[in-house]
C-alpha cells in the first residue's frame, strides 16, 4: 500500500479544505504518488485524479416540522418548559412591544386628525402610567372621549340657537311694530299722494300746434323819385297869393 499522506496534505492546501473532503483516483495511485511538489499535484487536480468532496448533506425539514408544531402549540406542556415566565419571555420585553403598539397607534390618530395635540398628550401619559393594556382597549376610550366631545358641542350649540331665537322674537316683535307704524304713516300720506297722481292723470286741453306757413318774400323798398317843376311856375303861384313882389 502507497503511502498518500503528503498528497493529500497539499491538495487539501491548494482546494482549501480539510483533507478529508479530498478524493484521491485509486486506479491512479502509483501516477499520484510520483507528484512530490505542488506543481504535480495541480496537474493532477486538473487531470481530475484528486477532487474536492460535496459538504455533506444536513437537512432541516425535521426541524422545520417540529418549529410549525410548536407554532400551533403542542410539545409546550409542562415536561418540555426549562425556566420561570419571566426569564422564557421577560417581563420588560412585553411592556416595551405594549407601548410602542399603543404609540403608534396614537400618532396614527393624530396624523388623521381625530385627536388634537393635547389629547394625544394625555392619552401617551396615560398609556405610559398602564392604564391601557391593549390596543382595543386604548381604541375604545378614544372613541369615547371623541363621542362626549361632540356632545357637549351639539349641545352648546343648541343652547346658543335657543339663546338666538329668544332674541330674534324680541327683535322680530321690535320690527313688527316699526313696520306697523311705517304702515300707518304711509296710508296717512297716500291720499295726498293719491290727489296728485290724480291731477297727474287728468286729461290735459291739447294746444294744437301751429302750422308753419309758408314765407312770403318781402319786397324792398325802392327808391322814391321827386318830380322836378319848372321853376316859372311857381313864381306865378307866388305873385298870384301876396301880390306884387317886391324889388
Amino acid at each position: 500500500m502507497v503511502n498518500l499522506r503528503l498528497q493529500r496534505r497539499l491538495a487539501s492546501s491548494i482546494l482549501g479544505t480539510g483533507r478529508k473532503r479530498v478524493w484521491m483516483d485509486p486506479n491512479e495511485v502509483n501516477e499520484i504518488a510520483l507528484a512530490n511538489s505542488r506543481k504535480a499535484v495541480v496537474k493532477l487536480i486538473k487531470d481530475s485524479f484528486i477532487i474536492k468532496k460535496k459538504v455533506q448533506m444536513h437537512s432541516r425539514q425535521r426541524a422545520r416540522l417540529r418549529a410549525e408544531e410548536k407554532r400551533k402549540g403542542r410539545h409546550t406542556g409542562l415536561g418540555k418548559r426549562k425556566g420561570t415566565a419571566s426569564v422564557r419571555m421577560p417581563q420588560k420585553v412585553l411592556w416595551i412591544r405594549r407601548q410602542r403598539t399603543l404609540r403608534r397607534l396614537l400618532l396614527k390618530y393624530r396624523e388623521a386628525k381625530k385627536i388634537d395635540k393635547h389629547l394625544y398628550h394625555e392619552l401617551y401619559l396615560a398609556c405610559k402610567a398602564n392604564q391601557y393594556k391593549s390596543k382595543k382597549n386604548l381604541a375604545d376610550a378614544i372613541e369615547k372621549i371623541i363621542y362626549k366631545k361632540q356632545l357637549e358641542h351639539k349641545t352648546a350649540t343648541q343652547k346658543t340657537v335657543l339663546k338666538g331665537g329668544d332674541e330674534s322674537k324680541k327683535t322680530g316683535e321690535k320690527t313688527e311694530k316699526k313696520q306697523q307704524e311705517k304702515k300707518v304713516t304711509q296710508e296717512k300720506k297716500q291720499p295726498e299722494k293719491q290727489v296728485k297722481k290724480a291731477e297727474e292723470k287728468k286729461p290735459q286741453p291739447k294746444v294744437e300746434e301751429k302750422k308753419p306757413q309758408p314765407k312770403v318774400e318781402e319786397k324792398k323798398p325802392q327808391p322814391k323819385v321827386e318830380e322836378k317843376k319848372p321853376k316859372v311856375e311857381e313864381k306865378k303861384a307866388e305873385t298870384g297869393k301876396g301880390g306884387k313882389q317886391k324889388k
